[in-house]
């Protein structure tokens, strides 16, 4: 983000533009290798659970927003996958602020065509005109973790591991049902943790982007 800085003080240093170019799509390149070789080490540590069981016990309202939710074999693969929608929410984020174009990503032809027909919704290789439905894609897939995590038995480690995910995703959904729905979350995070994330009540209300819709 200080590379960012420095293109708003100094706009007409192209080259730093064509920096940071570079760097995010070797940064793109890396998350979709990295996103193809985990579904592949652990094809079977994801299942997609009713929402409005989950709901039940959790209390989030998960089910007024999607259908079913996501459950995880360990936490520890739960929170890989949402810090990757995290830091590939964040990438796409600074390539809309540099306003470079999706066509503009380079990413040296690279062959995932099978994992693009396996996995057509989370595939930054599929033709698009805007980095918005990826980013909201991943703000859900974040969003659908929630209520795994809030069940888990290490409830405080769960919780934690929220945090910074869940910000990065309201951040783009500030004025939808969705970001409506996760400040409610981070509420209920700091009662449920008997106020060891008390701060999240406050820090998760300040929306500082505008919002980003698909």
């Amino acid at each position: 983000m200080q590379d960012t800085d420095i293109l708003k003080i100094k706009p007409d240093m192209v080259h730093n533009k064509m920096h940071l170019r570079s760097v995010l799509c070797k940064l793109l390149r890396d998350l979709q290798e990295w996103r193809q070789g985990w579904e592949r080490d652990h094809a079977n540590a994801a299942f997609e659970v009713s929402a409005f069981i989950a709901d039940k016990v959790t209390g989030t309202g998960s089910s007024e927003l999607f259908p079913t939710v996501v459950y995880m074999q360990t936490l520890r693969l739960a929170n890989e996958l949402t810090v990757y929608n995290s830091i590939l929410v964040l990438a796409l984020r600074i390539c809309m602020l540099l306003e470079i174009l999706p066509q503009e990503v380079d990413l040296n032809g690279l062959d995932m065509s099978g994992y693009i027909q396996s996995n057509p919704m989370y595939s930054i290789f599929l033709p698009f005109d805007s980095f918005s439905p990826i980013i909201i894609r991943s703000c859900y897939e974040i969003c659908r973790l929630v209520d795994f995590h809030l069940l888990h038995g290490e409830i405080a480690t769960a919780t934690l591991f929220l945090l910074f995910p869940l910000r990065v995703a309201q951040i783009p959904l500030v004025g939808t049902r969705e970001g409506e729905w996760i400040e409610k979350v981070m509420k209920q995070i700091g009662e449920r943790s008997q106020d060891k994330w008390e701060f999240a009540r406050v820090f998760f209300q300040i929306p500082t982007h505008v919002p980003i819709h698909g």
